[in-house]
This record gives structure tokens, sequence and C-alpha cells, in this order.
């Protein structure tokens, strides 16, 4: 029985669940189209994930399984009570909807948690999926382009088209999504496939016709050149060579056929409609959806405490043929229908796994600025960004699957970030002043290679060759006798050290002083790094200026003297250093 449970999971097989989703998509359309039925094979499906990932949960898991059950279960029981407290009348059709609202609701935290615990247990899910899946779906485009059947992405104007496929909306946010992990294929293969795949996801964002999708693409080309600039000042010059390379092509097929795209003569035509006040900003952005938000807000505003905490009753909502008015704005859809408590359930899981890349990326920032992770982590906030103006994402079943298995890759970047420096050296910087300090400095250097270690001093004509020698960078020296100049290298010298504790990334910050080192110090004290200072050998009886104002912050402060102690009560012995 064990290996039949392990079977039905495997890799391939929910690869395959997750390629079937263009053929889905194809036939609920068409069911939409031509039939009344509210039951579509899209439903039954994602239903059907929906339930292949709590079987996983509760019976095949078996990581922190006491935790996550009772996780689950508490998500579950939620919304089982949003059911009974906001629902109207029990006639058949109205239970059926909110039934069907309520599986919308459990998607994506529970697949999300599913797919987070399927990496921890040792399987995987190729992040190119996502790019088989986005040629898929624009290659049903192509074709429907093609042959002058596809449907159009709005009734109203004759502005793009969706292929076969029923939704612009979705679909739009769907290629907005899969943009930059299609770049990263791209960026780390250069194989034929992979520019086949950009070049049809290229077509399809300015095809559709949607707001979001070229202003998806904007921003990611935006996101791109800022990259640049990240690598240029980490001086990884492979990586900005490839990406510059790529973005500047992007851009020129860009601005070649942004005038005939679908979705710029949309926006354009939006500015062309002269209306009062802001209500253009919400034309352009929201697509009118302000005006509904409103309405919502006030009914919000008005409910009770209950309501406010599980979702607003049936009865002061807008139904549209018995059918729930969305205001496609999915965080204030969630507020409205499931609660506070709804809203904070999608909102913890978002900002746990967010909070916990960006720690991972920052933990050493030089080596986990990568082209895999910029790419993943990216496609996380477009994905959060789209959910939050246009809507679609996190309450529309097949954009929830696929935006839970990015926030699941998400965490199992920042497993491995965490891991790999784990394994490798502690980053520790060595910072002080020239003359003596530098010389009490250097009686430390045989544990120097122990570490990832810079050394950071003032530039004279003597630290100069100390570069042939060891890892060494430098700040400006200056003297208080020109209190002038000195003013003015110091306030230099500040923003390099934050320049060099970025770059750097240091774990612990040691230092022999003297005002060169201060400002590092407490920099790396307000990111909670540890701090060792070293008290100056010369000084016996009294103490340096820098270790007067770093003694408050030290997590280590040594001395060498005893009668330093009255001064410094907290100070640890090591002997004689210099």
């Amino acid at each position: 029985m064990k290996d039949k449970k392990i079977n039905l999971y495997s890799e391939n097989l929910l690869r395959i669940f997750i390629l079937l989703f263009p053929v889905v998509e194809l036939i609920t359309s068409f069911m939409i189209l031509k039939t009344s039925n509210s039951l579509t094979i899209g439903m039954i499906y994602k239903t059907f994930l929906l339930v292949y990932g709590v079987i996983y949960i509760l019976f095949v898991n078996k990581n922190k399984r006491i935790l996550v059950t009772s996780i689950t279960l508490c998500i579950v029981s939620f919304s089982i009570i949003n059911l009974v407290l906001t629902i109207e009348n029990w006639s058949i059709g109205l239970i059926i909807e909110k039934i069907s609202w309520m599986l919308k609701f459990l998607t994506f935290p529970l697949m999300t948690i599913f797919f987070i615990l399927y990496y921890k247990n040792g399987n995987k899910l190729p992040i190119r999926t996502f790019v088989d899946l986005s040629a898929m779906f624009a290659i049903v485009m192509v074709m429907a382009g093609i042959t002058n059947t596809a449907l159009p992405s709005y009734d109203f104007i004759e502005q793009g088209h969706t292929g076969w496929f029923y939704s612009a909306n979705e679909l739009g946010v769907l290629f907005v999504i899969f943009l930059p992990i299609v770049i990263k294929e791209l960026l780390t293969t250069k194989s034929v496939y992979s520019i086949v795949s950009f070049g049809l996801n290229i077509y399809a964002l300015l095809t559709i016709g949607t707001k979001a999708s070229l202003l998806g693409l904007i921003l990611t080309l935006f996101a791109l050149l800022t990259f640049c600039f990240i690598l240029l000042i980490l001086k990884d010059k492979h990586s900005f060579n490839t990406i510059i390379k790529l973005t500047c092509l992007t851009l020129i097929i860009f601005a070649i056929f942004l005038p005939i795209a679908p979705s710029f003569k949309h926006i354009k035509a939006d500015f062309g409609i002269k209306v009062e006040g802001n209500q253009n900003v919400d034309r352009f952005i929201y697509s009118g959806r302000q005006q509904v938000l409103e309405d919502y807000s006030a009914k919000f505003n008005e409910a009770d405490i209950i309501q406010k905490f599980v979702g607003i009753k049936d009865e002061v909502k807008n139904l549209k043929n018995g059918e729930y008015k969305l205001i496609e704005r999915d965080f204030y859809d969630l507020l409205f229908n499931f609660g506070v408590v709804g809203l904070l359930i999608y909102l913890s899981i978002i900002i746990f796994i967010f909070v916990k890349f960006i720690y991972s990326i920052f933990f050493k920032f030089k080596k986990n600025c990568s082209i895999d992770n910029f790419c993943i982590g990216f496609c996380a906030l477009m994905s959060i960004a789209a959910a939050f103006v246009s809507g679609h994402v996190l309450v529309t079943p097949t954009l929830s699957i696929l935006v839970a298995i990015v926030f699941a890759d998400l965490d199992r970047y920042s497993y491995i970030n965490l891991k790999e420096q784990e394994k490798s050296k502690r980053n520790v910087m060595f910072i002080c002043s020239v003359g003596g300090h530098l010389t009490q400095m250097l009686q430390l250097k045989g544990i120097f290679k122990d570490y990832n270690y810079v050394l950071i001093t003032e530039k004279t004509d003597v630290t100069k060759d100390m570069k042939k020698k060891m890892k060494i960078r430098y700040l400006l020296h200056g003297s208080r006798q020109y209190m002038f100049t000195y003013i003015l290298k110091e306030t230099y010298n500040f923003f390099k050290s934050i320049i060099y504790f970025i770059y750097y990334n240091p774990e612990i910050i040691v230092t022999t002083g003297t005002h060169t080192a201060v400002p590092m110090c407490y920099i790396g004290k307000f990111f909670g790094r540890k701090v060792i200072f070293i008290e100056s050998f010369a000084k016996r009886n009294s103490p340096t200026k820098s270790g007067k104002i770093v003694y408050p912050i030290a997590d280590i402060f040594v001395i060498q003297w005893d009668s330093l102690k009255e001064i410094y009560p907290k100070a640890e012995i090591w002997g004689w250093i210099y």
C-alpha cells in the first residue's frame, strides 16, 4: 500500500497533471460558450487536484505531520464556518455556488502547503514545467490567429484575442507570471526551445489586449534593467552581459510592435475617454473596479463584527444572475467574502515565504543574487502585484495552483540558499585604521584563511602594496587636524561602508579601531551582525574614543590590560594581541 501511495505522487505523474491545464482550459472554455451547465470539466479537475493535495498532506506526508495537519484542518474548518454564517438561503443553486467559492478559497493555501511538503520530502517538480505550459498556451493562440477562429478578448471592443480560451484577464495574468520563468530558462540554457518559448510568450502578451499583460511586460523589462545595475555593482560581468543583451533585444522588439499591439490600443482608447477627477486613473489601472470596491467597502463597514471576521452575508452582496459579483482585485475579494481571518490566512503564507526568501538572499547577497533567485522572486512578486491590481490570481483555481508552485519554489530556493550558507566558510570583515591599529589587526592574520574574509583599512602608501598579499579594500584616510576635509572624507567613508557591508555581507565584524571602523560597527549591529571590538594595546588606563562609542553595542569587547576593567566592566581579557 505504501508503494502505491508513492507512485500516485510521483514527479512524472504530477508534471502530467500540471501540463494538462491547457487541455482542461480549452474544454472548459467550450463548455462555457456552448452550454449552460455551471459544472465544468475545469471545476471538476481542479477540485480533484485540491483533494489530491489534501490527501498527501493528511496521509502521505511525514514532515511535521501534527502541525501541518492541524493547520490544514483549521483552514478547512474556517471555510465551512464561512459557508454557514454567510449563506443567504439554503437553495440548491446557492449552496453549489457557495461550495464553489469555498473550494476557490481553499486552493491557494492548501496547494501551497502541499507543494512545500512535496519538495521537503525529496520530490521535485521542474520549474521548466512553466516554460512548457507557456509554450502550449501560446501555440493555441497562434493556431487560432492563423485560422482566424480566435475568440476576442473583449465583447465591446475589437482589440486582442485569446486564441480558443475564454477569459482574457486570466490568460493575460498567466503569461505575465510565466514570463520571468521563461526568461530564466532562456538565460540558463540558451536552447532553441527556450528561444521559441520566449518569443511565443512575448507574442501572447502583446496580442491578448489586456492592460495587465502589457504592464507586466513593461515591469519585467524594467526589473531586468534594475537587475543589470545590481550585477554591475557586484562586478558579475558575465551575467550582466547576458541579461543586458536579452533586455536590449526585447526592448527593440517591443518598440517595433508596440504601436500595433492590441494592449497599447486598449490603453490609448482609455486615455481618449475624458472623465472627471481621478476616474482616469481608475479607468487606466483598475478598469472601473474602484467604484465596485467603494460599494463593497461601504457594506463591509456597516457589517457587524462577526461578518468582518468571516465575511459579509450574501444578503448584502451584489448578486448578478445568481453569482457573486467580483471586484476583480483578489485581496479585496478575499476580505469582503472571507473576512479579516480569510485575508490573514493568505497574507500569512505570502509574507512568511517572502520574508524567508529575502532573508536568505541578503544572508549571502553576493552569491545568492543570481539569475535563478531573481527570476523566481520576481515571478512571485508579479503574482502578488497582479492579484492586487487586476485580480484573477489567488481566487482563480488554475492560476492559484500555479502561483502555489511558485511560492513553494520560493520556499525551496530559500532552503537551498541557507543550506549553502551553512556549508560555506563564515563571512568575517576585519576593519581598522592604519598605524598601530592595523599593526595590531595583522597579528590576527593567521586566522584570516579560516574565514571568507575581507580586510578594510585606509588607503595610504603603506597599505597599497598589501593588495598583492591579501584580500583588502580601502577607505579614505583623514586627519582631524584638517577638520573640514576630515568631515567630508568621513561622510564619504560612511556611504562606502554601507556599500562594502552589502557587497561582503559579513556575519561578524572584527575591529581594532578607530574612527574609520565606527560606522561599520553600527551598520552591522543595525542588521543584526556580531561586533567584536579589540581595544588598543596602547591604552592601559584610558579608553579610546572609538572604544567608548562602540562599547555599548559590541557583542564581545576585548581589553588587553586588567586596569581597563573599571572603564569597561563587561569587557573580556584575552591576553596581549599586540
